[in-house]
């Protein structure tokens, strides 16, 4: 549930991020359409996972592994990481970094193969937002 109110604060930070965007007088909906769209999808999803944990804890009461929890502040951990070094390392290195951290602490052993794939993973997303729909993405150490 902690992860559900960070994933729920990071989201409203988002939206309130967005809002900032400059509008184009030609696109109804402006720049920041889509992020907020997404982030209040997430809060959305927060919110029904919250509400189903707290329907389970009220039939099976059930204490929480200390793997679970180290694995959630891990992510949170990741996901800041992720939010702070993207400006200085770029899009593409620092998405394929978080992506091999959450592979490693979701269970995956190799984390060469983890890093190949987040890479890979963040090469797509660049092609489809910086080259086809023209968005910027920081470039950092590939500038």
């Amino acid at each position: 549930m902690k992860t559900d109110i960070f994933i729920i604060a990071l989201c409203v930070s988002a939206i309130v991020a967005a809002a900032g965007f400059p509008k184009v007088s030609a696109d109804a909906f402006g720049s920041a359409a889509f992020p907020a769209a997404v982030a209040s999808l997430a809060i959305i999803l927060c919110l029904a996972d919250i509400f189903f944990e707290i329907k389970k804890r009220k039939k099976t009461p059930s204490k929480r592994e200390k793997r679970e929890v180290r694995a959630e502040l891990l992510l949170m951990a990741a996901a800041l990481a992720y939010a702070l070094l993207m400006p200085v390392i770029g899009f593409v290195v620092s998405t394929g970094l978080a992506m091999a951290a959450v592979l490693k602490i979701s269970g995956y052993d190799n984390f060469l193969r983890a890093f190949a794939f987040g890479l890979g993973f963040a090469l797509c997303l660049y092609a489809v937002f910086a080259l086809l729909m023209d968005i910027y993405m920081p470039c950092g150490l590939l500038n």
